[in-house]
């Protein structure tokens, strides 16, 4: 660690920037112990859901100490913003999504999409139990979830254990653009015990299509107005999760307003807006 300090402290006194971002409190951490804030503003950058960020006795140590020593903090959501504004000035600067295809999802397939990795922390159990009971009621429907990850057997054999082979289908990734899927998609459903800014439901938003979330901590609130762009179920709870997916398939005309919603809500998430907040934020530092 410290050769690599030494190594990050030459790069940055070469560079000599205004401003220094450190991605996550490890990074960050280590971007102050250079020294470069004699002669630079010094962001912390934060992603990671605190529910997520287990720190060792050792980075604990460090963080307690190096933190309220930040020029800034930039978080993704409001219940971080409360957390780390006891340390340090806190910002809250959303991640942004784009959707410079210019299409929007048509709502006529017939198909329910999640995207997320394959693992306790996303809620796979509690989206098969929900897949379980919708696909049941709606024989007709497709459920596509796009992932890989730990539980990647576990899916396989609930699908065949619970014969549903030919509607709950496991794909994995292949790209990263998956602009495809979402135009093709009729919901979107996220099933995560706890997120932060969710790129996923940014990128179905983007695209129009109605959103389906858990309310866990924190992420999802910012972006869903229930029953506005979309639909929030109370976190964990895999029933009310699939009687809000059973009232877009058995209402059309909701899930369609959801979707000019959602459409409307995406402005706020684009890259104008986001790029708008980091420049001020700049500008404040730099005065």
């Amino acid at each position: 660690m410290l050769s690599d300090i030494r190594g990050l402290k030459k790069i940055l006194f070469q560079l000599s920037p205004d401003i220094v971002i450190g991605t996550e409190y490890h990074i960050s951490i280590s971007a102050q112990l250079t020294g470069i804030k004699k002669k630079a503003k010094l962001i912390a950058w934060e992603h990671t859901p605190i529910a997520q960020s287990n720190k060792n006795r050792f980075w604990n140590f460090l963080f307690k100490k190096y933190y309220p020593r930040f020029n800034a903090i930039v978080c993704l959501t409001k219940a971080e913003k409360h957390f780390f504004s006891q340390l340090a000035p806190t910002s809250v600067i959303h991640n942004f999504t784009d959707n410079q295809s210019g299409n929007y999802a048509s709502l006529q397939s017939k198909t329910i999409l999640s995207i997320a990795r394959l693992s306790p922390e996303k809620g796979i159990d509690l989206l098969l139990q929900t897949a379980k009971k919708v696909l049941s009621l709606h024989p007709s429907w497709k459920w596509k979830l796009i992932g890989t990850g730990p539980l990647k057997k576990m899916v396989k054999d609930f699908i065949i254990n619970e014969n549903l082979s030919t509607q709950l289908i496991l794909q994995e990734p292949t790209s990263s653009h998956l602009n495809d899927e979402y135009l093709q998609a009729s919901l979107f459903v996220l099933s995560s015990r706890y997120e932060s800014m969710s790129m996923v439901l940014l990128e179905a938003q983007s695209f129009g299509v109605p959103l389906v979330s858990f309310n866990c901590p924190d992420g999802p609130a910012e972006i869903i107005t229930h029953e506005v762009n979309g639909l929030m179920a109370p976190k964990e709870n895999s029933d009310a999760l699939a009687q809000a997916i059973l009232s877009l398939i058995e209402n059309p005309s909701q899930a369609k307003q959801l979707s000019q919603q959602a459409i409307t809500n995406a402005i706020h998430f684009n890259s104008d807006s986001v790029y708008t907040n980091w420049e001020s934020l700049f500008d404040k530092l730099l005065l």
